[in-house]
């Protein structure tokens, strides 16, 4: 194994950690209390990935710049990446403290693994391994591991369930499984009775649903710098990864510069954007103003946003070195595994001995498909 290899594998390891660690923070109890507003919570996320682009830039101020070279090149396509990305932090921020971390982080990035597949399979033409089957036959097997993941996406999610239907668990009564649903989906103890348990129900499903919504979002933020790259080398004739387009265009497109610096503007733009929308409708339904809540978030929110920032540049940096099918793939595995036993260990998340040892099962399958997807793509 050559030593790009070994250094995108360690970029893909920091970077799935560093993902999947920042859920830790929406989940601690003064945010919890707070009752932080996603919207405040990713203003700070916002505000440190803005920061952060910025100074990536001073070491090329420090330097001499080739002749026609700018210094910072503002690219729009950045900024519609950011503008899916918001909402994807958006969802992740209000599923956490509904489903919990561990769940949250492998349902979206089942979703994300999946969704990215079919769009660069069947919308960007990506060819896909293939394999003998006899005389002029061949078969495929991303169809096989997208199936996996599928399933093994749906033991996740019901592993308490199957835990009882395979005898490790015994089905709890009514009042301890009300119990254990209120600890872990704080809801309005305003209904009651079966009301109550429905209310419960809906909790977990939308919180579901919207782990799912972050998966989709975020592939779709990645998806767009592959979109806006074919578009301008189809424009001007050019590759940005050999460096043969305009310098302009080059640093509207440099991972570790202008492309940064501008998904960091289009974040912390459309953060805003959205926190005076959310502030101008809670005025005009005579709600409270939103509080920045900065005792909490001082701590809190700037660590998500670190570690998010950090994770990012890992992960641009192993891209850069193997390529995204196989270092995507390799990201989203120990993403899940870092905020699997962060979860369980931390947040006692994951029920029963029995659930959570259907949860770590369904994870190492759920893993294992997804790297077995990543590399199904031709080279």
């Amino acid at each position: 194994m050559d030593t790009a290899v070994w250094q995108s594998l360690l970029c893909a390891i920091g970077g799935g950690f560093f993902m999947g660690l920042y859920p830790l923070f929406i989940k601690t109890k003064p945010v919890l209390e707070a009752k932080v507003h996603p919207v405040v919570f990713q203003l700070y996320k916002s505000t440190l990935v803005f920061l952060t682009g910025f100074l990536l830039l001073i070491p090329r101020a420090t330097r001499k710049l080739p002749d026609g070279e700018p210094l910072y090149a503002f690219n729009w396509w950045a900024v519609v990446s950011a503008a899916f990305w918001v909402p994807s932090g958006l969802l992740t921020i209000g599923s956490v403290p509904i489903i919990g971390m561990a769940m949250q982080v492998a349902v979206s990035c089942a979703a994300n693994a999946i969704l990215t597949f079919l769009v660069f399979w069947l919308y960007f033409g990506s060819k896909m391994k293939e394999y003998p089957c006899g005389a002029n036959c061949h078969y495929y097997r991303a169809p096989i591991y997208l199936v996996t993941t599928v399933l093994g996406m749906f033991a996740l999610i019901f592993a308490p369930a199957l835990a009882v239907k395979l005898g490790l668990e015994k089905a709890k009564d009514e009042e301890s499984n009300q119990n254990e649903r209120s600890r872990l989906l704080p809801i309005n103890d305003a209904s009651e009775g079966g009301n109550k348990k429905k209310t419960s129900y809906f909790m977990f499903v939308l919180g579901l649903g919207l782990s799912v919504g972050c998966g989709v979002f975020a592939a779709v933020q990645y998806a767009v710098l592959t979109v806006a790259k074919k578009d301008v080398e189809k424009a001007n004739n050019c590759s940005v990864k050999a460096a043969t387009c305009l310098p302009e265009v080059n640093e509207e497109y440099d991972n570790f510069g202008s492309w940064l610096v501008s998904f960091g503007i289009g974040a912390l733009g459309v953060t805003l954007i959205l926190l005076l929308i959310v502030s101008l409708f809670r005025a005009m339904t005579g709600q409270p103003m939103l509080s920045l809540h900065w005792g909490v978030l001082k701590r809190s929110g700037v660590a998500a946003g670190v570690c998010w920032s950090i994770a990012n540049f890992l992960i641009i940096a192993g891209n850069v070195l193997h390529g995204n099918a196989v270092v995507l793939a390799q990201v989203l595995s120990f993403q899940i595994i870092t905020s699997g036993l962060f979860g369980m260990l931390w947040y006692g998340e994951g029920g029963g001995r029995g659930s959570k040892v259907i949860w770590s099962i369904a994870a190492i399958w759920t893993l294992v498909s997804m790297v077995l997807l990543g590399l199904e793509k031709s080279a």
